[in-house]
């Protein structure tokens, strides 16, 4: 519930583009990813995938935040 309203309410404020069309699924089995895929963006900003796309995600992020 609380997922499907955060993406209402980022949809209704047209961050993006294109309209989020992530379904909400219950999680029917759940696997927690290997430590080195923990905390990967802070661990490993420097890399050129955190560089090239999460970078520039969370910097729109934040600047629709302010």
């Amino acid at each position: 519930e609380i997922a499907e309203k955060y993406i209402l309410q980022l949809n209704n404020s047209k961050m993006f583009d294109d309209k989020i069309v992530t379904t909400i699924e219950p999680a029917v089995t759940f696997y927690s990813a290997e430590d080195y895929h923990q905390n990967y963006y802070n661990l490993n900003k420097t890399a050129s995938y955190c560089q090239f796309v999460i970078r520039p995600q969370i910097e729109k992020f934040n600047a629709a935040k302010n």
